[in-house]
């Protein structure tokens, strides 16, 4: 146990290695995230706009899913600047406000 810990303790720049493996898990995490939401929500709500006779609830549909797919993989990349920007308190505020206009876009 003292061997992980001071595994991850080994600085690497100004981080740790901690600190850089929980930044990978949270992008990996939103992009990961990503695929598992949209493979269910496109197969449960294929199904249910199947049922109808128009393409409209089709379109809504697309329409919906890329951008709910797109907000779990800016999170997950928020969440590793906060991570590693966590060093500098100074950046923390400016990744602040690029998160906000990202999912605002």
């Amino acid at each position: 146990m003292d061997r992980i810990q001071s595994l991850l303790a080994l600085p690497i720049g100004p981080w740790t290695l901690g600190h850089l493996l929980l930044a990978l898990v949270f992008l990996a995490a939103g992009f990961i995230l990503r695929q598992v939401l949209n493979g269910f929500l496109r197969g449960r709500l294929r199904k249910l706009a199947a049922r109808t006779a128009t393409e409209a609830d089709d379109l809504a549909l697309d329409a919906m899913i890329s951008p709910l797919g797109l907000l779990l993989p800016v999170i997950g990349v928020y969440l590793a600047l906060r991570v590693l920007l966590g060093i500098h308190p100074e950046w923390v505020q400016t990744s602040d406000l690029a998160f906000r206009i990202a999912t605002i876009l």
